[in-house]
């Protein structure tokens, strides 16, 4: 995670909560998998390029049962970037889909790149992981251009923008009318007045 100045938010092993299928934080909850290093704890030691089980983290996993992983910080933050790695281990059990909420409200859907097993594969998590943007700063944004990652429907699916205004899908062409919810409801870091300025970007 990064800040609105660019700079990495250190974040402490106790400020980060896993909850997974059945209550567990990971595999290492599992009565099959005692003492299994893969905790959340993992996710914030600062080794993200790697295989190693002692560097990453491992959810049990139950189709249409979502793992919810918090991040509770110590005072108010602005984030303009998220980083994310995704399981290099076996490539197969990496998370798929992903939303971002900020105090109970969600500010981010979408897809993440499958891992490469081997790190010099294009698309490889050698190349920066995957980028997630919460800012229009131009030097940042060439930065990580290469790093956000577009997941493309099937061909026959139709072109179709979503707007997300206190965590509901809204209409395009009435995102701001009458369900839209008072400003002081929605997350800071969630909306920026320069629309026109973050398009011009791509």
């Amino acid at each position: 995670l990064y800040d609105q100045f660019d700079r990495l938010v250190h974040i402490k092993p106790e400020n980060l909560k896993g909850v997974c299928v059945g209550g567990a934080a990971s595999v290492a909850d599992l009565t099959d998998c005692p003492g299994d290093p893969r905790t959340p704890d993992k996710l914030v030691d600062g080794v993200n390029e790697t295989s190693d089980d002692r560097h990453m983290w491992l959810a049990p996993f139950s189709r249409g049962t979502p793992n919810t992983l918090y991040l509770i910080f110590d005072h108010p933050i602005t984030l303009s970037l998220i980083k994310i790695w995704n399981y290099q281990k076996t490539p197969g059990r990496g998370v798929r889909e992903l939303q971002v909420c900020i105090d109970d409200v969600l500010v981010y859907k979408g897809h993440v790149r499958k891992a490469a097993a081997d790190t010099s594969h294009p698309g490889a998590s050698s190349q920066g992981g995957q980028s997630i943007l919460f800012t229009v700063d131009r030097r940042v944004v060439a930065r990580e251009r290469e790093n956000v990652y577009v997941h493309y429907q099937a061909a026959e699916s139709r072109d179709e923008l979503v707007l997300i205004d206190s965590a509901m899908a809204g209409d395009p062409d009435n995102a701001g009318g009458d369900n839209a919810p008072p400003t002081a409801m929605r997350p800071g870091t969630s909306v920026h007045p320069h629309r026109a300025a973050a398009e011009d970007l791509f």
